[in-house]
């Protein structure tokens, strides 16, 4: 409301402002013996609407009694393992991580009882899981070689619902599926005493939705 009474933004009829809230962190555990280990996350959420004043006697007009509310938050926490070979040549890495992003909608008129009967709905949630580990070999300071795998577990669903004259609800779209995607990588680097690089790989990538794969090789200079 003060960034509205300095026509900073303009709210209209909506009297829930945007409100948003953040949560990051980063946390480093160094391991005695096993390498090194990190948690980290990124958190956020955001709301606006309208919501109906709580007085049936403050009603004058339907619009007093319309109340709609959007949500919408988004995340991905996880951890990172490092852990150096004692040759100080070869290193592994993995990480895993889980994100979700969510958004609703709801709208409709609130009774006497304060209860709300949605003329329309929609919630939106799409979460997934990723896991990545590579190994990295230097063999010498011109020989580098590389490979890992990819992992990535991915679902969705969707809903949207409308009041419809008869008081029940007409579905528009309430979909849902999953799917997975696999990735799995060999690389190797060369370096020559000018500080030409030379790369070479091979990309495997399967998709588990449409049952389809491909295996490319992979050429950089």
């Amino acid at each position: 409301k003060f960034l509205n009474d300095l026509k900073i933004i303009d709210l209209e009829e909506t009297n829930v402002a945007p409100s948003n809230r953040y949560l990051v962190f980063n946390i480093n555990l160094p391991l005695p013996t096993s390498g090194t280990i990190n948690f980290f996350g990124l958190l956020a959420s955001n709301r606006i609407g309208k919501t109906v004043v709580r007085s049936t006697s403050s009603w004058e007009t339907l619009s007093d009694r319309w109340e709609e509310m959007g949500l919408q938050s988004s995340g991905t926490i996880g951890a990172k393992y490092l852990y150096t070979i004692p040759d100080a040549k070869t290193y592994l890495k993995s990480v895993i991580a889980y994100s979700f992003y969510s958004d609703s909608w709801n709208e409709g008129y609130v009774d006497s009882s304060y209860i709300r009967t949605n003329s329309y709905s929609s919630d939106y949630r799409y979460p997934s899981l990723r896991y990545s580990i590579l190994v990295n070999h230097k063999l010498n300071p011109r020989n580098i070689f590389r490979s890992g795998i990819n992992l990535n577990f991915l679902s969705g669903t969707m809903s949207d619902f409308r009041l419809n004259s008869a008081g029940g609800y007409d579905t528009l779209l309430d979909p849902s599926a999953r799917g997975n995607l696999y990735q799995g990588y060999f690389q190797w680097k060369y370096r020559s005493a000018s500080n030409f690089e030379f790369i070479a790989g091979l990309h495997f990538m399967r998709f588990s939705l449409n049952d389809k794969s491909c295996l490319e090789p992979r050429i950089g200079i």
